[in-house]
């Protein structure tokens, strides 16, 4: 009785063993995940707070669902976003420009997450804009309106880099 206990016990040790090196997380990689503040200076008035430029498409999804948790806590934020260019037709107004998004794909290109934006400056569309699917890279504050009642939030970009 007292072997099968033993054997039962080592079994449990040996398996958790084995779970724990396969999907254990170090600190060391956990933090590698998170986003960094960037001390980069992206214009001689800006500074990138949160890169999430490098990061994998878990990461970048788990960030934007904690944005929309606690908006307050990244207005005003710059960002950096990398992603495909994407534009919107606006059907409540088909005459005003287009809504325009980063969008950003899992591996298997099933799934995505993006996020709109507002290019700042003057810019002609389409001239002056990537075309659709481009890859590009944005930088700008993130801001939150509230419109009879409806949170929205978007990047106000500074920046578009291809």
């Amino acid at each position: 009785m007292k072997k099968h206990l033993v054997i039962a016990v080592l079994d449990t040790a040996i398996s958790l063993l084995i779970c724990v090196l396969l999907f254990g997380c170090t600190k060391a990689k956990a933090e590698a995940q998170l986003p960094k503040a960037n001390t980069e200076a992206v214009t001689p008035q800006t500074a990138v707070d949160y890169d999430l430029s490098n990061m994998n498409f878990t990461m970048i999804s788990s960030f934007f669902f904690q944005m929309l948790l606690e908006p307050e806590k990244y207005e005003n934020k710059v960002f950096k976003i990398k992603g495909k260019f994407q534009s919107f037709e606006n059907e409540e107004n088909p005459s005003a420009l287009p809504y325009f998004s980063v969008i950003m794909n899992d591996v298997t290109m099933c799934c995505q997450e993006g996020i709109d934006f507002v290019w700042e400056g003057n810019h002609n569309w389409p001239d002056d804009y990537p075309a659709q699917d481009q890859e590009i890279t944005i930088v700008g504050k993130y801001i939150v309106t509230e419109t009879d009642g409806i949170t929205y939030s978007y990047i106000l970009a500074s920046d578009i880099l291809l």
